[in-house]
């Protein structure tokens, strides 16, 4: 048996204590006035070798510690006792190494597969209520990016009997709250829960109240099909995967959250054809011509070309995700058709001309 001098930790309270360092067999017996243990050679782990020590603890209790001096004679008493093993150390690390792979491995599932397969379900699961809050807490801090127009009562009159008319033919489950916000780009985006918001740009370029109907029916069709949810769950994973980076600091998951409702995340062409759809049935339920998605989107596409080559769109709006209609999406065309397809006669008005004037005027009050 070999003894060596040590200072020991037990990992429970602050005190040092001076100890004798038996290397038996199968461990380690530590022994010192007020501090007793044994350490199963297979339970020892080095901590730190680096220094004028090595710093040593045990599986089994992990926060406790033993430091001893490095000398030469040490050094062979811990190698010949197979404390320091070269061996184990490597197989060790290639387990670690094997581990962390296998983590990596499940969170990328996870997060990539699970998660993204899982977000229909999860948010069809989700109680409406629930939906309902995370969807006004997400339209206060997307308004942090797009801010509300101010001195909208008389717009918000104008177009109440609208939304009443359109909420009802397509029951989505929601009540709908439809903002005003202040960007030039022509935009409409649902966030989770009903929240509904059309930029004072969308105002400007469209040239009917058909046209503005059309297009809310088309977010009223995302609101009950809840693509909003859908994406934040999608998404989810992208934001745990950050938060584990950051620390769990929880910003990460706002950044995520937040970015994801503004820039819709990319709504695949399925989640765009069902909104279509319910948008055309919602039209002809409330008694105007669906054939307007189709006039809306070619104003819109108008805006995205311009007059010349270049997109009108901000740079900044090129490079992140906008609602399809206003990319040069090879699908546009087959959507405008579609949507043209589903012409019938008109047997109500939108709004009236007097009406249209105030709500195209929302986001010019002073």
């Amino acid at each position: 048996m070999t003894a060596l001098e040590g200072r020991f930790h037990d990992g429970v309270t602050a005190a040092e204590h001076r100890v004798a360092v038996t290397i038996v067999e199968d461990g380690l017996e530590i022994a010192g006035a007020g501090a007793r243990a044994f350490w199963r050679k297979q339970d020892v782990v080095v901590v730190d070798k680096s220094g004028d020590v090595w710093r040593l603890s045990s599986s089994e209790t992990p926060d406790a510690r033993l430091a001893i001096e490095k000398s030469k004679a040490a050094e062979t008493a811990l190698r010949d006792g197979g404390i320091l093993d070269p061996r184990r150390d490597a197989i060790r690390g290639l387990w670690l190494a094997g581990g962390l792979l296998a983590l990596s491995a499940s969170l990328a599932f996870i997060v990539f597969v699970a998660i993204p397969l899982g977000a229909e379900p999860l948010a069809r699961a989700t109680p409406r209520d629930v939906e309902e809050q995370l969807g006004e807490n997400l339209a206060r801090q997307v308004n942090v990016f797009m801010r509300p127009c101010e001195k909208t009562a008389p717009a918000d009159a104008a177009i109440m009997p609208l939304l009443n008319d359109l909420e009802a033919a397509g029951d989505p489950g929601f009540t709908i709250m439809l903002t005003f916000v202040q960007e030039d780009t022509p935009n409409a985006l649902a966030v989770a829960g009903g929240q509904i918001m059309v930029t004072s740009g969308l105002l400007e370029t469209l040239e009917s109240p058909d046209e503005l109907a059309a297009v809310i029916a088309h977010e009223i069709g995302h609101v009950k099909s809840r693509d909003g949810m859908i994406a934040l769950y999608r998404n989810a994973g992208l934001g745990i995967l950050l938060e584990l980076i950051t620390g769990g600091s929880g910003v990460a998951q706002q950044i995520v959250m937040v970015g994801g409702q503004l820039t819709e995340l990319s709504y695949t062409r399925a989640q765009e054809a069902r909104a279509d759809r319910v948008a055309i049935a919602i039209m002809g339920d409330a008694g105007l011509d669906p054939a307007a998605l189709a006039r809306a989107f070619e104003r819109l596409k108008g805006y995205k070309r311009g007059d010349g080559d270049e997109p009108r769109v901000p740079k900044q709006m090129r490079d992140m995700h906008v609602p399809e209609w206003l990319q040069s999406h090879p699908d546009i065309d087959n959507r405008i058709v579609r949507a043209r397809a589903a012409q019938r006669p008109a047997r109500a008005i939108a709004m009236s001309p007097e009406d249209w004037a105030t709500v195209r005027a929302a986001c010019k009050a002073k």
